[in-house]
């Protein structure tokens, strides 16, 4: 009788935190991370030029950040393309 009490209070143990463990992990979208991902490149490049680096520091920058985007899952090439247009322009 008293294993059975054990076992049961045990299994309503774990599916508690299994419940709240899982309530408060938070998951977001994919385009909320792109869109955050993209934001951290932006200011990044801003940064950057705020300093007064050369040309050809930036286009450096420019070129690990494409290699950043290219190993990234979330982006395809042809956004990646379009990303590395928009630094390029700042």
């Amino acid at each position: 009788m008293e294993q059975v009490l054990f076992i049961i209070v045990f299994s309503l143990l774990g599916i508690a935190l299994f419940y709240f463990t899982k309530s408060s992990t938070k998951i977001k979208p994919s385009h909320v991370k792109k869109d955050e991902l993209i934001l951290v490149y932006e200011k990044r490049v801003k940064d950057f030029i705020s300093k007064k680096h050369s040309k050809e520091e930036k286009i450096l920058l420019i070129k690990t950040i494409h290699k950043e985007l290219h190993n990234n899952i979330f982006f395809d090439d042809e956004e990646t393309k379009q990303i590395i247009l928009k630094l390029t322009s700042l």
